[in-house]
C-alpha cells in the first residue's frame, strides 16, 4: 500500500471518535500476527496532524463562498488567484459539527483530505496529508480568511504545556532555536534523546528556547504513542504500538484542550476586565475599577548591563531590545501603528481589529509590560505577545495578573 485510501463518505454520522479510529489505523505498528496485510505491508509512513484553530464564528461550511468572495475581492494578488485556479473545495457536513474538506489540484489530480471537528470557538482540523503539502493547501485557507488562526502559543507555553499533561518523563528530544528579530546570529540546536533537563543547560548557554518536543508515551521501554508537539499550535502521532488506540484518542484531545486552555488563559480573558484607565471614587480615594496586564519576565543573564560586559556576545542592552521591539511592529504598517509617550512607553495600535495596547519596559524588574486597553481582543493581544516573543525569546515567565473591583 503506497498510500492511504479511505472512502471519507463512511464518516457519515460517526462519531468524533469512531472517525479517529479509522486515521489512527495508518500510523498503527501491527503484530507480525496481525491479519491486517495491508497495514503491514504499506510503504508510505503517514504522520497524523493536528492543528488547532481559533474561529470567530465561522462555520467550515462557508469556507468556498468565502474564498470565491475574497478572490473577486482580490484581483492583484496573484498567488490567492492561482491558489483559486488550480484547487476545488468541497466542505461536507458529516454530523454533530463534524465536516469533511476535500481539496483537489486540477492540474497533477491529487487530492487532499482533512477532517474538521468544529466547536464554537475552536476547530480540531485532522489530516493525513504529507507535511510538504499542507502550506499550500489547508495552511492556505485558514492563512486566508480573517475569522481562522491558528493557536501559536509562546515557547513559554509549550514547556507549560509538557509539565500540564506530565510528560516530563516522556520527552525524548527537541528543537530550540534562537532567532531573535534582525540579528545576524541564528542558532537552532537539534537534540535527540534529550529531556527538559538537556534543554535548560542549553538554553542558559545559548538562550535558546524550545520550539517543538518530541514525546514517547511509553510503557517502559516500550513507547506506545509517540509524535511531535509543536509551539505553533499543532502536533503530530507519528506511530502507535498496536492496542493503544484508545490512548492515542484520549493522547489528541489533551493535547487539543491544552492549546485551547492556555489560549484561553492568556488571551481571552482580557474581554472580561474593562481596562479603561477610569478611576472611580470609593470612598477611601480614587482606586482603578478594573484591569488585566501580561508581565513577560526577561532573564536576568540575557541582559547587558556594562560596556564591559563581554562575557556573552548574545546579551543585549534594554536600549537595544526597546528598539527592535519598536521596529517589529513598525515594520507591519499594514496592521499596525505605534507611537510612544516615552522613551521605554509605546501604544500599538492594531488597524484590523481596532484594538490598542500599551507596551511599557521596566528594565529595574527585567519587565515587559503589556497592558491591553479597553475593548481589546483576545487575536489582537495574541499576535502582539507573539510578536515580542520573535524579537526576544529568552524567556524566564510569562504571566497574566488580574485585578477587578
Amino acid at each position: 500500500m503506497s498510500k492511504p485510501v479511505i472512502d471519507y463518505r463512511t464518516f457519515r454520522n460517526k462519531s468524533r471518535e469512531e472517525i479517529l479510529e479509522v486515521l489512527l489505523k495508518y500510523i498503527t505498528v501491527y503484530e507480525e500476527e496481525s491479519h491486517l496485510e495491508e497495514f503491514k505491508t504499506k510503504t508510505w509512513h503517514p504522520h497524523l496532524k493536528v492543528f488547532i484553530v481559533r474561529t470567530y464564528e465561522f462555520s467550515p461550511l462557508s469556507i468556498s463562498e468565502r474564498l470565491k468572495r475574497y478572490y473577486y475581492d482580490k484581483i492583484k494578488d496573484k498567488k490567492f488567484m492561482d491558489f483559486m485556479n488550480i484547487f476545488t473545495i468541497l466542505v461536507v457536513d458529516l454530523f454533530s459539527n463534524n465536516f469533511y474538506l476535500k481539496m483537489e489540484n486540477l492540474e497533477t489530480k491529487e487530492k487532499f483530505h482533512f477532517i474538521i471537528f468544529s466547536e464554537r470557538n475552536y476547530w480540531t482540523i485532522i489530516t493525513l496529508t504529507k507535511k510538504e503539502h499542507l502550506k499550500r493547501t489547508i495552511l492556505k485557507i485558514v492563512n486566508s480568511i480573517p475569522e481562522l488562526e491558528i493557536i501559536k502559543i509562546t515557547s513559554r507555553h509549550l514547556e507549560n504545556l509538557i509539565h500540564e499533561q506530565g510528560y516530563e518523563n516522556n520527552i525524548k528530544g527537541f528543537i530550540a532555536k534562537y532567532k531573535p528579530y534582525q540579528s545576524e546570529r541564528n542558532i537552532t540546536v537539534d537534540v535527540y534523546g534529550g529531556d527538559l533537563n538537556d534543554l535548560n543547560k542549553i538554553r542558559e548557554i545559548f538562550f535558546v528556547e524550545p520550539t517543538s518536543f518530541v514525546y514517547s508515551l511509553r510503557n517502559s521501554p516500550i513507547g506506545l504513542v509517540e509524535g511531535k508537539i509543536f509551539f505553533d499550535g499543532n502536533f503530530t502521532l507519528e506511530r502507535i504500538i498496536e492496542g493503544n488506540t484508545q490512548l492515542a484518542i484520549e493522547t489528541i484531545k489533551n493535547l487539543s484542550n491544552s492549546y485551547e486552555k492556555i489560549n484561553d488563559f492568556f488571551y481571552e480573558r482580557v474581554e472580561l476586565y474593562d481596562n479603561a484607565p477610569t478611576l472611580i471614587n470609593s470612598g477611601k480615594g480614587l482606586i482603578l475599577k478594573s484591569r488585566y496586564i501580561i508581565v513577560i519576565k526577561i532573564k536576568e543573564n540575557r541582559i547587558k548591563r556594562t560596556e564591559e560586559d563581554t562575557f556573552n556576545i548574545d546579551k543585549i542592552t534594554y536600549e537595544d531590545l526597546n528598539k527592535k521591539i519598536v521596529n517589529y511592529f513598525k515594520n507591519r504598517p499594514q496592521r499596525y501603528l505605534v507611537y510612544s509617550d516615552r522613551p521605554f512607553s509605546h501604544f500599538i495600535c492594531d488597524k484590523a481589529t481596532r484594538n490598542k495596547v500599551q507596551l511599557t519596559i521596566e528594565s529595574k524588574f527585567n519587565n515587559i509590560i503589556i497592558y491591553p486597553l479597553k475593548n481589546c481582543k483576545g487575536m489582537t493581544l495574541r499576535d502582539i505577545c507573539n510578536g515580542v516573543m520573535k524579537v526576544e525569546s529568552s524567556i524566564e515567565a510569562f504571566e497574566p495578573y488580574c485585578y477587578s473591583n
